[in-house]
């Protein structure tokens, strides 16, 4: 692809560099991506594929995302992989090209109420200054875990959470069963309804700035599509991938999508959780295709998926996808890709 349509990105100039981050977040606008396409064949980045509660294990990983710290001039990253370990209600992060992961909040399999720990943890993000925010499922809540800190502060009261988004103005997206809350972090109680009639709602992305009005992506998963609804309007949605109320293994359909993040070009990418792939939606021409797993398979092996959850990409578009092999599989990138 020779446009790009760049969306704004969260960015933080320090002395020696910035800070960029990006869960459900683009890249930065000095990249170029032409024809990219992934290898066919990933590797292992977390986890044994052995459910287990060892730095090695992961149990049910649920929401991951990927943040880079590096100079601003020279694009190199240090890139952290973080995960949601639901059922050893914790968070793991997971240093380059380690696959020991650190407990950074939570405690290794100790759910309760408080502030240090957690209750099937379903989606994470991390911000630009480090700070963790992480959807308390069976809590009820939104923690925010300050960075290096195991204690969490409530910053949201929601009803099972399942997914989250951290806006650079400082609003929090929560997915609920049947509907999409914005909480402001500033003001607590301000909390509005910004999509509805959804059918078990999970993964979300909001974009803001030069792509298109401010918009929310929401994985309607039980409707077997992905729906945009424009922020600030009727809170009507409109499909942009898959089939309402119908699920099918053929390209145009979906099987329960589980998540959905966007590109700095606008391409939408979905884990398509019931069909064991990813599914790409190509915003020039509306076409869809498989770029990692194998449609209507599962399987252990590095070219399947199973049941993908939650997907991340680094500042080079290689991509991250956690499934229920207890794992967080890498996808190499290996179409053009330039940064300056």
């Amino acid at each position: 692809m020779r446009t790009a349509l760049n969306i704004e990105s969260q960015m933080i100039y320090e002395e020696g560099g910035c800070d960029l981050v990006i869960k459900h977040k683009p890249l930065p606008e000095v990249s170029v991506v032409t024809n990219p396409t992934w290898s066919a064949s990933s590797v292992t980045v977390a986890g044994n594929k052995k459910q287990g509660i060892s730095d090695i294990q992961l149990n049910m990983p649920q929401g991951i995302c990927v943040d880079q710290h590096g100079g601003h001039i020279i694009f190199e990253w240090t890139i952290n992989l973080y995960v949601a370990d639901r059922d050893n209600h914790r968070i793991q992060r997971f240093e380059p090209d380690s696959v020991i992961g650190e407990t950074i909040a939570g405690e290794n399999n100790g759910f309760g109420l408080a502030s240090n720990h957690l209750y099937h943890p379903a989606d994470i993000f991390v911000d630009s200054a480090g700070n963790l925010f992480v959807a308390d499922q069976s809590n009820n809540r939104i923690q925010k875990f300050s960075r290096n800190s195991k204690q969490g502060i409530t910053v949201a009261k929601c009803t099972s959470p399942r997914a989250i988004f951290v806006t650079k103005h400082g609003d929090l997206y929560v997915s609920e069963f049947d509907k999409v809350m914005k909480y402001s972090l500033s003001n607590s109680t301000l909390e509005t309804v910004v999509a509805e009639n959804l059918e078990d709602a999970r993964g979300i992305f909001v974009v803001e700035g030069k792509l298109d009005n401010d918009s929310l992506y929401v994985a309607d998963r039980a409707h077997h599509c992905i729906q945009k609804f424009v922020l600030g309007s009727n809170m009507k949605g409109v499909i942009v991938a898959g089939v309402k109320g119908e699920q099918g293994l053929d390209a145009n359909y979906l099987n329960f999508p589980n998540d959905v993040i966007l590109d700095s070009f606008g391409n939408l990418y979905i884990a398509d959780h019931g069909n064991h792939r990813i599914q790409r939606v190509n915003v020039q021409d509306g076409t869809t295709e498989t770029i990692a797993g194998v449609t209507g398979r599962k399987s252990k092996s590095d070219h399947h998926l199973a049941y993908p959850k939650s997907l991340a990409f680094d500042s080079k578009l290689n991509l991250y996808v956690s499934d229920t092999y207890n794992r967080v599989q890498k996808f190499a990138i290996e179409g053009e890709y330039v940064s300056y």
